[in-house]
């Protein structure tokens, strides 16, 4: 699970950066809030299986494809 390392709202996802990491290391990504929502600190943005298992740096790539503002 990736969770969000700040409060606001979600302006956008940048679907682009998520399909490269998903393709790079063979990922299944779900993403839990919608454009508009309300997301706090250590929520959930998306839920990330992997065959391969746990990868290094998976939740910083996939949370800099989700744009977090007022």
């Amino acid at each position: 699970m990736v969770t969000a390392d700040c409060s606001g709202i979600l302006q956008a996802v940048y679907e682009g950066v998520l399909d490269e990491v998903g393709a790079e290391i063979s990922l299944v990504i779900h993403m839990v809030p919608r454009i508009g929502e309300k997301v706090i600190v250590g929520e959930p943005l998306a839920l990330v299986w992997s065959a391969a298992g746990a990868q290094s740096g998976v939740d910083r790539k996939v949370r800099e494809a989700f744009a977090i503002g007022e």
